[in-house]
């Protein structure tokens, strides 16, 4: 239990109140990742991962086998050499939590 104790010319007052520490493990539950993001040709979407957790989770993204960093992965008619859809359409990866 903590308490804070404010006071001045006039009177005191005091405050209490308790800290917990939490501690679990990722969770998507609050924030799941979008099951279908569409794009425009030529334009740039933006794929979001916010999982929760604590400590704050790392996180990282993936396409099949392949690791895809913040601006590696487009979308579209024909594939690249991580079997990634590669067009008009740029992919951000959002990476920071």
């Amino acid at each position: 239990m903590y308490q804070c104790h404010a006071y001045n010319e006039l009177d005191s007052r005091y405050s209490s109140g308790q800290l917990r520490v939490l501690a679990f493990a990722p969770t998507f539950d609050k924030r799941p990742v979008e099951e279908k993001t569409y794009a425009a040709e030529t334009g740039d979407v933006i794929l979001r991962c916010k999982p929760e957790g604590a400590p704050q989770p790392k996180f990282t993204w993936r396409k099949g086998e392949a690791m895809c960093t913040q601006h590696n992965c487009m979308c579209g008619s024909k594939e690249d050499s991580c079997g990634r859809q590669i067009h008009h359409a740029f992919v951000v990866f959002q990476m920071e939590t």
